[in-house]
């Protein structure tokens, strides 16, 4: 069991059963945060990197070194989780090749960059969660092309036949210009 309240105040304060904090107080384990602990960043990157690469056969490239550095920089006040979100959501975002870009990963980015990472609170399946991102992806990059399928396969390195049933699986509503795809 893992939480980041102080059991003994809550059980003093009557939010949380005295009986049952005895049974889980076998061994207290005190893990600062990420942001206390920055010489891990680096590490758990790669390692997020490296597992979701494996699991979805994906070509890695190394971590940009001004990347580790802009990633200490950030306090990570979601932990662990939060950087993990958004390492994959850079990595879904490039799936539309085989071959990780390393410009999808931003060398310097802001707080609303991570934040837009988080679920808020959603725990989606990874399925969901890259369905979802690839969902507002294609529909951005369609919009941004004024719906031409050519050009957005072309940016996507993929098939029209590809986009188009990705647009269909993806239930995809856009000004798509038939003329021009």
């Amino acid at each position: 069991a893992a939480t980041n309240k102080d059991l003994s105040s809550e059980v003093k304060q009557g939010r949380f059963r005295e009986d049952l904090l005895y049974r889980l107080d076998v061994a207290r384990i005190h893990l600062p945060p990420l942001r206390e602990r920055k010489e891990d960043i680096a590490l758990l990157a790669k390692y997020f990197i490296d597992e979701f690469c494996f699991e979805n056969n994906i070509k890695q490239n190394e971590i940009p070194k001004d990347l580790i550095k802009n990633l200490n920089n950030f306090d990570w006040p979601g932990n662990v989780r939060e950087l993990k979100n958004y390492i994959q959501k850079k990595l879904i975002l490039s799936q539309s090749s085989l071959d990780i870009e390393t410009s999808l990963f931003k060398t310097s980015f802001t707080k609303n960059d991570i934040e837009d990472s988080a679920f808020h609170g959603e725990m989606l399946s990874l399925k969901e969660a890259r369905s979802e991102f690839e969902r507002k992806y294609i529909s951005d990059l369609l919009n941004g092309n004024n719906g031409n399928i050519t050009k957005t396969a072309q940016i996507l390195q993929i098939d029209r036949s590809h986009l188009h049933k990705k647009i269909r699986e993806l239930g995809i509503e856009s000004k798509i210009d038939n003329s021009l795809g």
